[in-house]
């Protein structure tokens, strides 16, 4: 664990009195201070606040937690100038009942794993600590007791970040802090959308989709794949939505999003590879490809093609993988996918499970942050099959509920495979859901 102090400039705004300083009052600052910008790139999804209280339920600060890759930080804050803390004290665990007590019940503070005098008196204090040493991952929860003393009127004041009491009925609390999962850094991922319809002529009337097609190619990546300028369609392999199949993905119906990437200064490569061929394609006219897109593949990838795939992101490339939902994407081509998304070092799998058929819009509350997803504030879909993510996979949106991945990232992993080859023809379709049209990637 380090601990260290923070600038002024850096901390959160709050309300109310902790402990006053040899001064005299003063009015608060002009609009209170900027709301933890230091932590906007470094934060893993969305930093946690709660107020810092005191027994009589006034405000005198606030305390954040947020996490990055590999650690948890926890910072107290007080909101005017002429206010300060004498100590910080934090305990973190994975039960409340770890939080150590006096035998009459209040919280013992010398006993805190984390324990702080400050002298000088501090507006703000950071606590850094491993999420190994606490014991948790991405999803698990944290139980939080921050306590601050600081000498205000009338003598030694408490304040404690707000949630539920440790022990009633004394009245110090502790809130709860779930891990957020990080987003993997742009390039060598592999995105999987599991609807075509967000690229479809109807979906790319709304402005955020073409956004989100705009992020999926304008990325800053390492290695040399970063200044590479041609975008490759892979509509071969018996795709579903090509001619293939009901030939939803032609150029037609994907204009709209073909002139996105091309007005972005991409150029598109169309190829149609079969089984055991995307490897010869990539080592014969890959050198300027950037992001290659697999759309409903219904042949295997075999391991000279899954090698050569590693080889692209390991450079920095991204792989963007389009499957559907069952019924549409038959069972074999879910399960392509999935062996697909394994040999490429992603966990997660598409379930074939069926949500928000007919075109709808998810809500800026199902996004989650990600380049991807930068700037936009919904999305068009139909009809989009699950997607549940392993514990080192990222979602990026989640169905209208906000219950359901539908689209997620992965970091591939570039170590080379030598697997047998899995490369299969096209089988009957499969039959559609009860009520579902499995001739329409909306479902209708």
């Amino acid at each position: 664990m380090k601990r260290h102090l923070l600038t002024a400039a850096a901390v959160a705004a709050s309300l109310g009195a902790l402990a006053c300083v040899d001064a005299p009052s003063g009015p608060p600052m002009d609009a209170l201070l900027p709301s933890l910008a230091f932590v906007s790139d470094a934060a893993c999804g969305t930093p946690m606040t709660v107020n810092l209280e005191s027994a009589g339920g006034g405000v005198s600060g606030s305390v954040t937690a947020w996490n990055d890759d590999t650690n948890l930080h926890v910072v107290f804050a007080v909101s005017r100038r002429n206010l300060s803390m004498r100590e910080t004290h934090l305990q973190l665990v994975t039960s409340v009942g770890a939080i150590p007590l006096h035998p009459t019940g209040g919280p013992a503070l010398g006993q805190f794993q984390y324990n702080t005098a400050h002298n000088p008196a501090v507006t703000n204090y950071e606590y850094t600590a491993s999420l190994a040493s606490i014991g948790v991952g991405p999803g698990d929860n944290v139980v939080i007791a921050a306590i601050a003393m600081g000498n205000g009127p009338g003598g030694v004041r408490m304040a404690w970040g707000n949630g539920s009491q440790i022990n009633p009925p004394k009245p110090a609390e502790y809130f709860n802090y779930a891990v957020q999962r990080c987003a993997p850094p742009p390039g060598t991922d592999v995105v999987v959308v599991n609807d075509i319809n967000p690229f479809d002529a109807n979906g790319m009337m709304d402005p955020n989709n073409q956004l989100f097609v705009s992020n999926l190619v304008n990325f800053t990546t390492a290695g040399p794949r970063n200044s590479a300028k041609e975008v490759v369609w892979d509509r071969g392999r018996f795709a579903v939505c090509y001619v293939f199949g009901n030939n939803e993905c032609n150029d037609s119906n994907m204009g709209i999003a073909r002139s996105v990437i091309t007005g972005a200064g991409y150029t598109i490569v169309d190829i149609e590879s079969n089984a055991g061929t995307l490897d010869d394609i990539f080592q014969a006219s890959g050198a300027n490809w950037k992001e290659i897109w697999l759309w409903t593949p219904m042949e295997a990838f075999d391991h000279d093609e899954i090698n050569a795939l590693k080889q692209f992101a390991s450079e920095g490339g991204r792989v963007l993988y389009v499957g559907e939902w069952l019924g549409y994407y038959p069972q074999q081509g879910i399960d392509i996918e999935n062996q697909f998304l394994l040999d490429m070092g992603a966990v997660m799998t598409n379930t074939g499970g069926a949500v928000d058929c007919g075109y709808n819009v998810v809500p800026l509350s199902s996004l989650r942050p990600h380049q991807i997803t930068t700037g936009l504030t919904g999305l068009t879909m139909a009809c989009s099959s699950i997607l549940i993510p392993g514990t080192q996979d990222f979602p990026l949106y989640y169905d209208q509920t906000n219950t359901h991945v539908l689209s997620g990232v992965a970091t591939i992993d570039v170590t080379p495979i030598s697997l047998p080859t899995r490369a299969t023809r096209i089988p009957a379709y499969l039959q559609a859901p009860r009520g579902l049209n499995a001739k329409s990637s909306t479902g209708r």
